[in-house]
Parts: C-alpha cells; structure tokens; sequence
C-alpha cells in the first residue's frame, strides 16, 4: 500500500501567505522609518542656519562686555569727579 501525501490546506497556505506579508511589510515600514530618520539626522548636521545666530549672539555679547566694562571704569572716575565737586561746595 502507497503512502499518500496529505495535501496541504489552501486556507492554511493563504493564512501563512498573508502573516508573511504582514511581517514584510511591517519590517519595511521600520526600515524605512529609521532610513527617514537618517536622512534627517545628516540634514540637521548639513543645516547650518543656526551658526548665524550662535555667531550674532556671541558679538553681541562680546560688543556688551565691552561697553559693560567701559562704563565701570567711566563711572568710577566720574565718582571721583563728584565727590571731588561735592567736598569743595561744603
């Protein structure tokens, strides 16, 4: 007597079929999400817009340092001045 193959179930072959699919799709989807993110990230490094403005605001602060610093030493000559002035009106 011959053993006969059992025929597999389409059902069961479509069921597998599809859980293939999902599982392909669902690994492409996080491939190509974390593909997005690196094409992202290398613009965010290419991007130097923000420079301009680190660039300004470090001017900025240097150009008031300087005037902070120039107005202490005229303040306290000017001090001097007017305690000089104020001594000789008494």
């Amino acid at each position: 007597m011959a053993v006969r193959k059992k025929r597999p179930d389409p059902s069961h072959q479509l069921s597998l079929n599809r859980s293939l699919n999902i599982r392909f799709y669902a690994t492409f989807r996080v491939l190509a999400y974390d593909l997005g993110m690196v094409k992202n990230l290398r613009a965010f490094l290419k991007d130097e817009s923000g420079a301009t403005a680190i660039e300004y605001g470090l001017i900025a602060a240097g150009v008031a340092l300087a005037i902070i610093t120039a107005v202490k030493g005229v303040g306290t000559k000017l001090n001097t001045t007017f305690s000089s002035i104020s001594s000789q009106l008494n």
